[in-house]
């Protein structure tokens, strides 16, 4: 085998002296293409999971779970995730959301139009994880997670910038996302995108009955390290739980 390796390695070498233009037009090739790859994984990674800054984010943690059955990451966790909020001390201002693709209805002088918005539909804690302050109005509180609550949205700054000129007046008003009417009672500050470059956030309204395991929709579930706490102790604790 060794023979036919330094065989082979002959005949290549005697073909790329051979044909040299062959050779420029590979070589170039094959770093325009992992030119082009290294690019591409750094423009996405910019936007799909950009580097946000917020206050402390080295306390900020995510929950997840595996499916031991299934050997897959579960995601239906709205059970665990009320026995965690209730229980948990080494986690503080535990949350959940799920990415939502709805419509926004937009009225202008071409008439009515929807464009489609990437949406965080969450819990009101995910802005006391994050510890940054709206640029106008307020973010979501518990109560708009309430049954029957009013519809409620805050708006990201791009958003607010493209879709309402940035106009101090949005607030308090009504705009059609996803089919429905919902008052805008907030707008955050440029570049804040949490959970993962979300830049609309609705609250997620949870069944005042609870949930049984594996009910509900997929969601994931974040938090805050309690001061002092690590995330062994946290780890530990969400263990104990479940298997209590």
């Amino acid at each position: 085998k060794r023979g036919t390796f330094v065989q082979d390695y002959k005949l290549a070498f005697r073909m790329l002296v051979k044909y040299p233009g062959l050779t420029i037009a590979g070589g170039v090739a094959l770093a325009l293409a992992i030119g082009i790859g290294a690019g591409w994984y750094d423009l996405s990674r910019d936007l799909l999971r950009p580097a946000i800054p917020l206050p402390g984010g080295d306390r900020i943690v995510e929950v997840e779970m595996r499916n031991s059955a299934t050997a897959q990451d579960e995601r239906r966790l709205l059970h665990d995730f009320l026995v965690w909020r209730e229980h948990a001390h080494f986690i503080q201002d535990l949350g959940a959301y799920r990415t939502l693709e709805q419509n926004l209805i937009l009225q202008n002088a071409g008439g009515t139009h929807a464009e489609p918005v990437t949406v965080a539909e969450t819990t009101a804690s995910a802005f006391r994880v994050a510890q940054s302050a709206p640029l106008l109005g307020r973010p979501l509180i518990d109560a708009d997670e309430a049954p029957g609550a009013p519809p409620v949205v805050v708006l990201g700054y791009s958003v607010w910038q493209r879709h309402f000129g940035g106009r101090p007046d949005v607030l308090g008003s009504d705009i059609r996302l996803g089919g429905e009417r919902t008052m805008v009672v907030g707008v955050m500050p440029d570049g804040f995108a949490f959970p993962v470059n979300h830049r609309m956030w609705v609250p997620l309204r949870l069944r005042a009955s609870g949930y049984a395991p594996l009910d509900g929709p997929g969601v994931r579930i974040f938090g805050r390290l309690a001061p002092g706490a690590t995330q062994a102790q946290a780890y530990a604790e969400v263990t104990a739980l479940n298997e209590r």
